[in-house]
């Protein structure tokens, strides 16, 4: 955004010489820059009376260089350092541009984020004095003015007119700091450049939210003065009587706001007695649905091999045992192999041993003999049950090993990848003929039918949650708010978070909860009564201190309160009021505005003349 103004510089702490000077007013969202110069001329030096503003504190940048960037047409940009400000907030640099013609004007703050760079308007350089002399004059913006020193020592703000939508209306709004009121007329202040602003009578509708609308006075994109509103009025008025702003002649006690009835009734200011309360107390917590740890499976192939069919895909439903591919595997091949010879050689030396213990039994074989068979049909049950072993560590069972025998040939290399529960197919990382190994996932099967909801609890309030407890949760996505039981709270603090975990089981028969999902649980806890509460939208923070506003005889009266505890809509105050204290409940930020509005203009102590 940018405005620009040429005219005399009279009056403005620095001086420009006799000649003519052009103003540019440049700012986005970060810096403001209020830039004047004379008319320029090739190759003469020229000096460049900057100021630059933070916006978001109206405050001057006070230390560090800034570098200026100048650039005709596609020529090298020619840069220009200036080490840092001639006084707080004012950088005074002299310029020389080589040629004449329009030149790119540029500027290059160093912030905490790296460079900030800010594109000012083009600028006119003459090929000689006779030229700048003879060019026309043009008139800058009519206004009142003040000078940046001065609305940096008032730390001047400004918000943007933007349509927005209130109560199904759409129109255009500012926030509410941004009013001032001369008896009943509702009056705004328009930056129109750096140093001059504009007095707008404007016609107010709804307040919302500390916003206002803006029925007539003030057009979208329009910069309009916030912090220092007063201020400003008190100025332009200096020596009026009738600018009273809301305050009656005579002294308001400090920390009292006056307000004509017009003005309580039209922005529907409202006060309640303090009372007391038993408070529902709620805490909410921020955290998401995610599967159910315990029943999730990585399937892993126990042999290698070549992948010779996969029937199952990520997405797709299965049942405990299903096959889901399989692997030819030479490793397979031999550890059943290993095991039926293993299991005939059992066999043969059983029956061996079995006739040898009948006969020595009889004293027909000699006792050599009999050791010596025993010692045969030993081995061989130690190799089957070795051969065992290895094909229940694959993923063999019992009833496995009984169809072995039975297979044909071909299938001794075949390992079938089977689903151990009922569950969903969450990722698969196999494809047919690519060759696997034991040490990567297959398939990730999930078992949806149950999920956890995961909350993190910040450290303050790890005492208050505990298992048993409801919750009442809502998601991101729309869904109905749905109920569940906290059945698992961690007792350890996580280093980087700062937070512990809190679990509830939630069932999922229908799949609608999807892990991942983002979601915000209310805990529900016991209730507790309160001698004084109030509503939540009581309470206003000024100078991060928080209090209230007292409805007596003389206004309406700033009270600090201490706080104890809240629920969603109530707050209990533990010191500060009592119930014979009526206090403003609707729209008491707009009492906290004209209170600070009114310390800004009379040196912060809140009592208006």
């Amino acid at each position: 955004a940018a405005q620009q103004a040429h005219g005399h510089a009279h009056g403005h702490g620095h001086d420009h010489g006799d000649g003519k000077t052009s103003q540019m007013t440049v700012y986005d969202d970060q810096i403001e820059i209020f830039l004047e110069h004379p008319y320029l001329v090739a190759g003469q030096g020229a000096e460049f009376v900057t100021h630059v503003s933070y916006m978001q504190s109206g405050l001057p940048r006070k230390a560090g260089p800034v570098t200026f960037i100048m650039q005709q047409g596609q020529q090298k940009p020619v840069e220009h350092i200036d080490k840092g400000p001639a006084r707080d907030g004012i950088y005074i640099p002299t310029l020389t541009f080589p040629r004449a013609g329009q030149w790119k004007l540029a500027m290059s703050i160093p912030t905490e984020n790296g460079p900030h760079r800010i594109d000012l308007q083009d600028v006119t350089v003459y090929a000689s004095q006779q030229q700048a002399d003879d060019a026309p004059e043009q008139d800058g913006p009519e206004g009142i003015s003040f000078l940046k020193e001065e609305q940096w020592v008032w730390r001047t703000l400004t918000e943007f007119v933007q349509p927005q939508e209130i109560d199904g209306s759409r129109s255009l709004v500012v926030p509410t700091t941004c009013i001032v009121y001369d008896r009943d007329t509702a009056i705004a202040y328009v930056q129109l450049s750096g140093e001059t602003v504009e007095k707008r009578n404007i016609t107010l509708g709804k307040t919302k939210d500390g916003m206002v609308q803006v029925l007539s006075g003030l057009k979208s994109g329009e910069r309009v003065i916030s912090r220092s509103a007063y201020v400003i009025a008190q100025k332009e008025h200096a020596g009026d009587s009738q600018a009273t702003a809301h305050a009656p002649h005579g002294e308001t006690p400090a920390g009292v706001v006056h307000l004509t009835d017009q003005v309580i009734d039209k922005h529907g200011i409202e006060s309640n007695l303090a009372s007391s309360a038993m408070l529902d107390r709620q805490l909410t917590l921020n955290g998401q649905i995610a599967l159910n740890a315990d029943k999730v499976a990585h399937i892993v192939p126990i042999t290698s091999g070549i992948v010779r069919e996969v029937y199952r895909d990520e997405g797709d439903k299965v049942r405990k045992g299903e096959v889901l591919a399989w692997i030819e595997s030479s490793e397979l091949a031999d550890a059943k192999s290993t095991y039926l010879s293993a299991s005939e050689q059992f066999d043969m030396t059983r029956q061996i041993f079995e006739r040898e213990e009948k006969l020595w039994e009889q004293k027909i074989s000699s006792a050599q003999e009999y050791l010596e068979k025993k010692q045969a049909f030993t081995e061989a049950r130690i190799a089957k049950r070795t051969a065992e072993q290895k094909l229940y560590a694959i993923g063999f069972d019992k009833a496995s090993l009984e169809r072995l025998s039975a297979e044909p040939e071909q299938y001794l290399t075949k390992y079938e990848l089977v689903a151990p529960y009922d569950g969903t197919i969450l990722s698969k990382h196999l494809t047919l003929g690519e060759s696997v190994s034991t040490d990567h996932d297959a398939f990730i099967l999930a078992d949806m039918e149950n999920v956890w909801v995961e909350f993190q609890v910040h450290g303050m309030d790890a005492s208050l949650v505990k298992a048993g407890q409801k919750v009442i949760v809502k998601s991101q996505s729309g869904q109905d708010p749905f109920e569940c039981i906290l059945s698992y709270v961690s007792p350890v603090v996580e280093q980087e978070t700062r937070t512990s975990l809190a679990r509830a089981v939630l069932s999922n028969d229908s799949g609608k909860y999807r892990p991942g999902q983002y979601i915000r649980g209310t805990v529900l806890m016991e209730n507790i009564p309160a001698k004084v509460a109030i509503d939540k939208d009581a309470i206003q923070y000024i100078d991060d201190e928080p209090c209230v506003f007292i409805k007596t005889s003389e206004g309406f009266e700033k009270r600090l309160v201490q706080l104890g505890h809240a629920t969603k809509d109530q707050v209990e105050i533990t010191a500060g009021l009592t119930t014979q204290d009526e206090v403003v409940v609707q729209n008491a930020f707009l009492i906290k505005s004209e209170l600070e509005k009114t310390a800004d203009a009379y040196g912060g102590h809140g009592h208006p003349h």
